[in-house]
């Protein structure tokens, strides 16, 4: 369902090939209205230990990642790990 293109709340078409191929069947529904999702998570991993992971980078990346961390350090964290395994925009290397 990931693949579902228009904007939220629109009417879509959903065709499915059963995989005999004899007929396929048409249904339309509607493209639920989602939430973005997060780009930045964390969660305290260990105790003292904090896990921030960083998705996605944007324009809101650097206040959301200061807030996580915030948030976990009043929690405990007295170290972080950052994960930005997989990040799709920019290097995590040095060039």
């Amino acid at each position: 369902m990931r693949l579902l293109r228009g904007a939220p709340g629109s009417k879509v078409k959903i065709t499915r090939v059963p995989r005999q191929l004899e007929r396929s069947r048409t249904s339309s529904s509607s493209r639920a209205k989602t939430a973005p999702a997060a780009d930045v998570t964390g969660k305290i991993a260990a105790p003292g230990v904090g896990y921030v992971r960083i998705s996605a980078v944007g324009q809101k990346t650097p206040d959301s990642a200061k807030a996580q961390i915030a948030d976990l350090t009043k929690a405990g964290a007295s170290s972080l790990i950052v994960d930005i395994r997989r990040v799709p925009v920019g290097r995590s290397t040095p060039a």
